[in-house]
């Protein structure tokens, strides 16, 4: 009996430890996102910076790069230093895989309606190498055209968001960010005096 409330003892203290090092960890990362944040909706960049970043990762994440998108975000963050990072990356995660195939699929009727079917390949068919390439420019016309007015209206809201947050009207944005780090940084303190 002894031997299991010292290993019950023991592991229980391992996993204090851990759930400790986990949430230093996890506290460290909530504070380099609001640092990011602040530094993406305040003087680092102009609203038509973030907008434009914005922009322009909403327009290359609803193209079919087949993964190839977030290369093109480093690329492009290394080539032009006033993209902001934080807003051309989120755009990945809002257009992720399950909302993409969405995009493809309506891309795909786009390219149709506005080409022309593939002659002799039909929806429910398996397309050959022959109509790969007629689909393939299909699925790309039809991803250039949904691309356009959703980056320009990623633009619009972006921008509209940043300089509301500049004038203080969108206080609950910074408010939940300080709200989180700062139960995070509670639970923390307490973890750590339950512990003394």
């Amino acid at each position: 009996m002894g031997w299991s409330s010292e290993g019950e003892k023991q592991l229980g203290e391992r996993r204090d430890r851990t759930a400790t090092m986990l949430l230093s960890l996890l506290s460290g990362y909530v504070s380099r996102v609001r640092a990011a944040v602040r530094a993406s909706l305040t003087e680092d960049y102009t609203p038509h910076q973030v907008a434009a970043s914005f922009a322009i990762g909403t327009f290359i994440c609803m193209l079919p790069t087949l993964g190839l998108g977030f290369g093109v975000f480093v690329i492009l963050s290394f080539i032009f230093r006033s993209l902001n990072k934080l807003a051309l990356f989120s755009t990945g995660v809002i257009f992720n895989p399950a909302l993409k195939s969405g995009v493809w699929v309506v891309s795909l009727a786009i390219g149709f309606v506005v080409l022309g079917p593939v002659e002799g390949f039909s929806i429910g068919d398996t397309p050959t190498l022959a109509d790969g390439t007629a689909i393939v420019v299909r699925l790309v016309f039809g991803s250039f055209v949904l691309a356009v007015p959703t980056a320009i209206l990623g633009y619009v809201l972006m921008y509209r968001v940043v300089v509301a947050y500049k004038q203080r009207q969108l206080p609950m944005v910074e408010g939940a960010v300080e709200g989180a780090v700062q139960e995070l940084e509670e639970r923390e303190t307490q973890r750590t005096h339950d512990e003394r």
